[in-house]
C-alpha cells in the first residue's frame, strides 16, 4: 500500500469527476474486411487471440499482467459464466435509483471478479465478494482512490475486449 500513497489521481489522467469508460471496440481478424475498409489495423494479432483462446479453452481462464502508466502493476483474469451470473444477481437485487450508480457497481463487481493481483499484493485467494468488514477483493478495491479505480476500469474494458475478440476468433476457427 505504500506504493499506492505515491500515486496520485493525476498519474492516471483522471479528472476530478470519474466517468466510466465505454468498452473499447475490439477489432478481431474476423473483422478484417471492416478494418481494411476503414484503414485501421486490427487491434490484436491472430497469434495473440489464438493464445488467449487456447488459455481459456485449456486452462479455464486467461490471465494477463498489466502495467498502468508504467507504475501500477495489476493482473486480471477472465471471468467465468458463474461469476458473470453473480454480477447480474448482485445488480438485480440492488435498488439503484440512477443508471450511473448501477454502472459504477457493475464496474466494481467486474473488477472484483477479475483483479487477482494489485502491486505486490496477491488477491487470488481472497473471495471476490464478502460482507462488510470481511476481507474481499470488492472491499479491497473500494478502499482505493477513485482515480486508480477509474484507470483499472479502463484497462479491464480493454482486457475484456481482447477476451471477447479471442472467443469470437476461436469460435470461427474451432
Amino acid at each position: 500500500m505504500e506504493a499506492l500513497n505515491e500515486l496520485s489521481v493525476d498519474d492516471f489522467g483522471v479528472e476530478d469527476s470519474i466517468e466510466l469508460q465505454k468498452p473499447v471496440e475490439a477489432t478481431a481478424p474476423a473483422d478484417k474486411e471492416e478494418s481494411e475498409d476503414s484503414g485501421r489495423e486490427p487491434e490484436f494479432s491472430k497469434e495473440e487471440l489464438t493464445k488467449v483462446f487456447d488459455d481459456i479453452l485449456f486452462d479455464g481462464e486467461y490471465v494477463e499482467d498489466i502495467k498502468i502508466k508504467g507504475r501500477l502493476d495489476i493482473k486480471f483474469k477472465s471471468r467465468s459464466a458463474k461469476e458473470a451470473s453473480e454480477v447480474a444477481r448482485q445488480i438485480d437485487k440492488a435498488n439503484f435509483k440512477m443508471i450511473s450508480t448501477m454502472e459504477q457497481h457493475i464496474a466494481m463487481f467486474n473488477l472484483a471478479y477479475s483483479l487477482v493481483s494489485y502491486m505486490d499484493k496477491d488477491l487470488s485467494s481472497m473471495p471476490a465478494m464478502a460482507g462488510k468488514g470481511e476481507e474481499s477483493r470488492y472491499n479491497f478495491i473500494s478502499n482505493l482512490p477513485g482515480g486508480v479505480c477509474a484507470a483499472m476500469y479502463f484497462e479491464l474494458s480493454k482486457f475484456d475486449s481482447k477476451v471477447q475478440a479471442a472467443c469470437m476468433e476461436g469460435a470461427e476457427n474451432f
